[in-house]
């Protein structure tokens, strides 16, 4: 099961203190898959993987219950 692209974008729309403002909209990528991973090595580097991790297994209990 894979987050919907707009239950992503309002991941990141709804925590502005944690990740800049239009951080999903920054991540390059032309489609759906390629923005995901693209997104996970932005979120690597800046060291906010965790940060991210913590958000969806808050949010989305049955999608990260195993992260």
């Amino acid at each position: 099961m894979f987050l919907s692209e707009d239950k992503l974008k309002n991941i990141f729309l709804e925590y502005p203190d944690k990740f800049e403002a239009n951080f999903y909209n920054q991540i390059a990528g032309g489609d759906y898959r390629t923005r995901l991973v693209n997104l996970i090595i932005e979120l690597n580097n800046k060291e906010l993987i965790v940060d991210f991790i913590e958000i969806v297994r808050y949010k989305y209990y049955n999608f990260a219950q195993d992260l």
